[in-house]
């Protein structure tokens, strides 16, 4: 039978336990961010936000580490406290990401967040191949809508020179017609 030190002894070794583990669990290390959104999803770019916890004053930068489902390469972008937004770039089309954030402050960093999970959309080019029977919109470029300008100008001027140059001939014409009709007229009248 275990005798009262014995038992003193195990309650102050679990006693001390409990409160390291506790230390260690509420030690100043950040909460993660939350409440992490995905928007503005193109085929290469999407924009990914978050709020941070009342404690963010401590917080000195967060992480945010995105990835291919499935994939072998992981990019990690470190960004200062002041934000609470980030464009992820250089994405592929049609493809699912995962983005995990954490936070830093001095005394450490927080778990990662639950995974977020995004598909980028379809590039025109994956279009075409996915659904060459259907018809497509695209906005034009600013090169395409100046050189459209452009050869339309191109066409106003030529089509303008062209009716001059018509009006120009048939006024000839008509002057012509109308001196010899006064030639004829007076040569019968004399």
């Amino acid at each position: 039978m275990a005798s009262i030190n014995d038992t003193i002894n195990s309650v102050v070794f679990l006693t001390t336990c409990i409160v390291t583990y506790v230390q260690v669990i509420f030690a100043g290390v950040p909460l993660p961010p939350h409440n992490i959104t995905i928007t503005n999803i193109l085929d290469d770019s999407a924009i990914v936000s978050w709020e941070v916890s009342s404690d963010s004053d401590e917080i000195k930068a967060f992480g945010i580490l995105h990835c291919e489902v499935g994939g072998n390469t992981k990019t990690i972008t470190d960004l200062d406290h002041l934000h609470t937004s980030h464009t992820i770039k250089d994405l592929h089309p049609s493809t699912e990401y995962l983005v995990y954030m954490w936070s830093v402050n001095e005394d450490g960093q927080s778990d990662y967040t639950e995974a977020s999970r995004f598909k980028t959309e379809t590039s025109f080019d994956d279009y075409d191949y996915e659904y060459p029977d259907e018809r497509r919109e695209r906005n034009m470029t600013t090169e395409e809508i100046v050189i459209l300008i452009g050869v339309m100008l191109m066409w106003v001027a030529t089509i303008t020179i062209s009716i001059r140059s018509l009006r120009a001939k048939m006024a000839s014409q008509s002057q012509r017609a109308f001196m010899g009709s006064t030639n004829i007229a007076q040569a019968t009248s004399r």
